[in-house]
């Protein structure tokens, strides 16, 4: 009804401002009378329509309000009835326990999970610890190719190894 509504309001107001104009506009006393004339079947159209919006309206708010009374006091009374079945003792200490057990198994999983961290930890510093040695190692031994090439002719790979050898 609502979608309505605006419309018919826009329209009858358009026409009584085009007659109001037409009315002010004109000097002619039959067109005055004419226009009065239909002002007069126009405005108890409008009040008729608007007293049947009014109506409406009342009649929408009224039922809704008695819908929505009806269904809080249902609600109301779900929840009343709720409130007056309390659990049992025997179902309470069954939940307590299960929420006991269930607290133990993740301070149990938390335990296992520090300590998978800490071998994880342990484990990236060995590798670290192993990247380090070998870039000195393969420092060592381009210092020893470098300085191989520079003296006698012998065989870079020998003195790379022979360096490997005396790192270790």
């Amino acid at each position: 009804m609502k979608h309505l509504t605006w419309p018919a309001v826009t329209v009858f107001i358009t026409v009584l401002a085009a007659l109001a104009t037409i009315f002010g506009l004109t000097d002619d006393p039959a067109m005055r009378q004419q226009i009065l004339h239909y002002f007069d079947s126009i405005v108890p159209v409008i009040l008729g329509v608007g007293a049947g919006a009014a109506a409406g309206g009342a009649a929408g708010y009224a039922g809704g309000f008695m819908k929505g009374h009806a269904t809080a006091k249902a609600e109301m009374q779900q929840l009343v009835d709720a409130e007056k079945a309390q659990p049992q003792p025997d179902s309470v200490r069954r939940a307590a326990e299960v929420v006991r057990v269930a607290a133990e198994e993740s301070h149990h999983a938390a335990d296992e999970a520090l300590a998978a961290a800490l071998a994880l930890r342990a484990a990236a510093e060995e590798g670290r610890a192993v990247a380090d040695l070998q870039r000195s190692l393969l420092t060592e031994t381009r210092r020893t190719v470098s300085g191989a090439s520079d003296g006698p002719h012998t065989s870079g790979t020998r003195l790379g190894l022979q360096g490997l050898a005396q790192v270790r």
